[in-house]
């Protein structure tokens, strides 16, 4: 055929899609389309040539057609395709009205965009809903995963809620010495604080308390600095509920002149809410000494956070 101008689009004089079924007599029988129609109203169903209401005598759902009521057994049903693909260059002026499941993007009608809330649009996978997106905001739905691949960077220059941030987390430290009993294992009191996230520590009795929901894999440690004393042992505990977890020796042989050892002794704990953390010294000296202290430096000090795992 002769024109003059643009040559016009390949599918603008191609025939309808009709897609031929038989009845057997099963009631609201569903048939497969080779495509998913846009509504009901997009395709023409007659049954042994009578035309069907649509809603009324079928529904569509992607590419299934269920008839509504029966189709006699050996009748002849057609489905004639009355629209095709929105051309991309038509997209401008394409209007869902705020239908639901509509703007279909696969070939079995199971991916689709939807906007029938109003300022919201709604995108679904394999039949699944994935994303939400409203006003300056982004919804990944339950049950869907956000992956972000190898060779991918997420940078953030506002504020990130709801992530990891390693805490119940604290430091606190000795601001004077604290000397223990010989040869008698004693709680150390660490009673300043640098930081303490959930106030969880207590500078009072020296108990990091885990808070209630924040139970999960912490790691915890202790330095504790022999208050110039020697020749004995130095034991540095950290334990849960009054149960050593972890601990660290030094033997000193010394027999003079200034000693300030520090043994310092961490690991990871896996902690439940309500647990009580102390760290506790033994020493025998033959006499009374301890942890040093001051009030600007750590000297000996207890901290611990959260581990994001």
């Amino acid at each position: 055929m002769s024109y003059i101008g643009q040559q016009l689009p390949a599918d603008v004089f191609s025939g309808f899609t009709i897609d031929k079924f038989t009845g057997d007599g099963t009631a609201n029988k569903a048939l497969t389309l080779s495509e998913a129609p846009f509504n009901e109203t997009a395709v023409l169903v007659t049954i042994d040539g009578v035309a069907q209401e649509p809603t009324d005598d079928f529904t569509v759902s992607g590419t299934t057609l269920t008839l509504v009521g029966t189709a006699a057994n050996g009748s002849e049903i057609n489905v004639t395709h009355l629209s095709g693909p929105v051309q991309v260059t038509q997209a401008a002026s394409l209007d869902l009205n705020g239908a639901s499941d509509k703007l279909i993007l696969d070939a079995d009608g199971d991916t689709t965009i939807s906007a029938d809330t109003d300022d919201q649009i709604d995108i679904k996978i394999a039949g699944a809903d994935d994303f939400r997106f409203s006003a300056n905001a982004m919804n990944v739905l339950s049950g869907s995963t956000l992956t972000v691949d190898s060779g991918a960077t997420i940078t953030n220059s506002g504020t990130a809620t709801g992530f990891t941030d390693n805490t119940p987390a604290f430091h606190a430290f000795l601001n004077s010495a604290q000397n223990v009993s010989d040869a008698t294992q004693t709680t150390i009191v660490f009673n300043s604080e640098v930081f303490d996230s959930d106030s969880a520590y207590d500078t009072s009795n020296g108990k990091f308390t885990v808070p209630s929901g924040e139970g999960g894999k912490y790691y915890v440690y202790a330095s504790c600095m022999r208050n110039n004393f020697f020749n004995s042992r130095y034991i540095v505990y950290i334990s849960v509920g009054g149960t050593t977890k972890i601990k660290a020796e030094e033997r000193n042989s010394d027999t003079g002149g200034t000693t300030f050892d520090t043994v310092g002794v961490g690991g990871i704990l896996d902690l439940s809410a309500g647990d009580e953390v102390t760290v506790s010294l033994y020493q025998n000296s033959g006499d009374s000494a301890g942890a040093n202290g001051n009030s600007t430096e750590s000297l000996s000090f207890f901290m611990g956070f959260k581990l994001g795992v």
